[in-house]
């Protein structure tokens, strides 16, 4: 009989010790340690419950080290590369389309430019296919230069891309070039200022789309030219096209070009030799020039087409004369700013 109780005694002191054992683990975190800090662990400092937003005990902003948090923690955009004065990816716009070597119709970039004033002095902007360059918009975004040299704008475009929503300006000639480049242009301002001659948008061996656009030049002292197109088949939508001041204010110029206008208001004017809202000429062979629903001022004439070149004219209003000794007119529709219907010639 004692030896029996002994026996439980024993036993009864096994049991206890392993349920001991088991409640200190489990106080450590159960049967598996784990190290992890849980959210659930962590109460936020709302400076109600002891915990100050600014003070005292709690994780706060001033306990994250900067650049602890990636992109890849916080799911940002792939392909998408951030211009803004702070905060962004980059404060320059060159810097960021320079950064970008692996663009393709398969890996596409959008380059936003947030809202500022970047001025990149006589640089130019090349830019790239497949890369869209987006500002914040015409009003807050504006990309600006002073380069002088003619083919060299603030913006030199690119196929197989678009630029939108904002504003390119240069001081000292071309704002934006499109040299065997086309890309599309879409809700823009480009204006154009002094050096021997302005130029909104020039179009060389392009065939450029411009959509919701507006190219002003002036204070060039040769030629002031809204929107030139030399060589190119530019399609031109809701666009302003005003070229004024110097020797030439034209409008629009087409060089040996075969341009489609449509709501397309342009204006030249204040030339001390003459200014056209439109001009139509054929050094590399004919301009075939159609124009609709659109408005052209000239304070010389409201177009000039030299000789071998055409110019179709349906439902436009032309205020200013259309010069009558020059190249093949096809009116229908057309009518001058006392709403007076012209003939098939746009007389």
């Amino acid at each position: 009989m004692f030896q029996r109780s002994i026996t439980k005694i024993v036993i009864l002191g096994l049991v206890l010790t392993i349920c001991w054992s088991g409640i200190v683990e489990a106080g450590k975190g159960g049967g598996s340690k784990d190290d992890s800090v849980m959210s659930q662990h962590i109460k936020e400092a709302d400076g109600i419950s002891g915990q100050d937003t600014n003070t005292g005990s709690g994780i706060k902003t001033g306990h994250i080290q900067d650049e602890a948090i990636t992109a890849a923690k916080i799911s940002f955009y792939t392909n998408v590369i951030v211009v803004a004065p702070s905060g962004g990816d980059f404060t320059d716009p060159i810097t960021a389309l320079s950064a970008i070597t692996d663009a393709s119709a398969t890996n596409p970039y959008l380059v936003k430019i947030m809202p500022g004033v970047y001025d990149i002095g006589t640089d130019s902007l090349q830019m790239k296919e497949y890369v869209v360059i987006e500002g914040s918009g015409e009003n807050v975004t504006k990309i600006k230069g002073n380069s002088d040299v003619f083919f060299s704008g603030v913006i030199q475009g690119a196929d197989n891309t678009e630029i939108r929503f904002i504003s390119v300006e240069n001081t000292a000639g071309v704002a934006i070039v499109n040299d065997d480049a086309s890309p599309k242009i879409s809700n823009v301002t480009a204006i154009a200022s002094g050096g021997h001659s302005a130029v909104g948008v020039f179009n060389i061996f392009s065939s450029t789309t411009m959509t919701n656009v507006t190219a002003t030049a002036s204070g060039g002292s040769s030629g002031n030219y809204g929107i030139y197109n030399d060589r190119s088949s530019t399609t031109m939508t809701n666009v302003t096209a005003t070229g004024s001041g110097g020797l030439y204010g034209y409008g629009v110029r087409n060089d040996s070009s075969s341009p489609t206008m449509t709501n397309v208001t342009a204006t030249g004017s204040g030339g001390l030799y003459n200014s056209y809202g439109v001009i139509n000429v054929e050094p590399s062979g004919p301009s075939i020039v159609r124009i609709d629903h659109s408005v052209i001022i000239g304070t010389t004439n409201s177009i000039y087409t030299y000789q071998g070149s055409t110019t179709y004219v349906g439902n436009t209003r032309l205020d200013g004369s259309v010069h009558p000794t020059t190249g093949t007119y096809k009116c229908v529709g057309a009518y001058d700013a006392d709403y007076n219907a012209l003939n098939s010639s746009c007389q």
